[in-house]
C-alpha cells in the first residue's frame, strides 16, 4: 500500500474493519492543522471513535525537499509544535 495518504488509507481500513483502531500520521510541516482536524473529525465519526492521530515534526533533512519545506533545527520544530 505504498503511496497512499494516511487519512485516505485510514478511511478505507476503518470501513473494512469493525474493531481495530487506526492511527494516521501527519507531518506538521505538510498538513494544515484545520484540514487535519476536519479529516480527523470525519474519520472519528465514521468509525465510532476508532481513529487517532500521530503528529510528527520531522527528523531527516532529506524528507523536507519532498514537501517543498526547509529543515528547521530541532528546537525550532519543537517550539513550533508547542506554540502553534
Amino acid at each position: 500500500m505504498y503511496g497512499f495518504d494516511t487519512f485516505t488509507l485510514a478511511g478505507a481500513l476503518l470501513e473494512a474493519t469493525k474493531k481495530i483502531t487506526i492511527i494516521s500520521t501527519a507531518h506538521s510541516i505538510v498538513w494544515n492543522p484545520v484540514i487535519a482536524a476536519k479529516f480527523g473529525a470525519d474519520l472519528d465519526r465514521i468509525s465510532d471513535g476508532r481513529w487517532g492521530l500521530n503528529v510528527v515534526a520531522g527528523w531527516s533533512e532529506s524528507e523536507f525537499p519532498l514537501d517543498a519545506a526547509y529543515m528547521m533545527s530541532r528546537d525550532q520544530r519543537t517550539n513550533r509544535q508547542l506554540t502553534g
